[in-house]
């Protein structure tokens, strides 16, 4: 399945963060499918994109975003083995994202927390990412 919110369930979303989240956001056509669980003080949201890739090709998006001369705003900065056929991670201040690929899918979990930075929330959100490869 590719329905977003049948891939991460709010309980793990919440294990992500650290706190309680409610569903607040589900979006799904046959090109993208969203799914986005946000906390009551709303300081902490974890999302998951399913969308189809741009001519089809899931990996070779994933692996143009991993070179240093990809844009700023699409660069993953690291690169992760064993989730989909590839996959890469960025984080900032108080954000984390994860993305991979599987076939002609293209999925991106992101996380935002107040009291967690980018670096702690990307080893709770990398077993989610590898749940979801295996599931999809």
């Amino acid at each position: 399945s590719s329905d977003a919110c049948t891939l991460v369930w709010r309980g793990a979303a919440a294990q992500v963060v650290g706190t309680a989240v409610t569903q607040t956001t589900k979006t799904s056509s046959s090109a993208k499918s969203v799914c986005g669980y946000t906390a009551t003080a709303t300081t902490e949201t974890v999302a998951i994109y399913v969308e189809q890739a741009p001519g089809g090709d899931a990996k070779k998006v994933v692996v143009a975003a991993l070179l240093s001369t990809a844009p700023a705003a699409s660069r993953l900065t690291r690169g992760i083995t064993g989730i989909g056929d590839a996959a890469g991670a960025r984080f900032g201040a108080n954000d984390a994202a994860v993305v991979f690929a599987r076939g002609p899918l293209l999925f991106v979990l992101t996380a935002t927390s107040a009291g967690l930075n980018g670096t702690a929330l990307l080893p709770k959100l990398q077993p989610l990412a590898a749940q979801v490869a295996t599931a999809s």
